[in-house]
């Protein structure tokens, strides 16, 4: 009976524990990567998103710069006023006429096929 008894304490001190510690290794590690709250699939979301944020700030910057420059380029230019308000809004002075020129692509396109 002590020698049967013996036995199984050198099994579970040679097996047992050894693969208890095995297995809290590969749960501790399961854990981490996919259930706790800082695991690392999170923190891989967090940093794609946070890159995709850093771009869209980039993009941002890019455009207010444009727009400070295009600001500036009217502040000090009055020809500057004048051009766009006849571009983009077909303003015209008084006494003087202005002919749009307009091109109709559906008809090019039909007239080349």
């Amino acid at each position: 009976m002590k020698k049967f008894l013996s036995n199984i304490a050198g099994f579970i001190k040679k097996y047992v524990f050894t693969h208890i510690s095995l297995l809290l290794i590969i749960g501790f590690t399961v854990a981490h990567l996919f259930f706790i709250d800082h695991s690392y699939i999170e923190i891989y979301k967090n940093d794609r998103r946070i890159r995709s944020l850093q771009s869209s700030i980039a993009k941002e910057k890019a455009q207010i710069q444009e727009y400070q420059n295009k600001l500036q380029e009217i502040e000090n230019n009055p020809q500057t006023i004048e051009r766009i308000a006849r571009e983009k809004y077909n303003m015209q002075r008084e006494h003087e006429d202005v002919f749009r020129v307009v091109i109709d692509t559906t008809a090019t396109k039909e007239m080349a096929q």
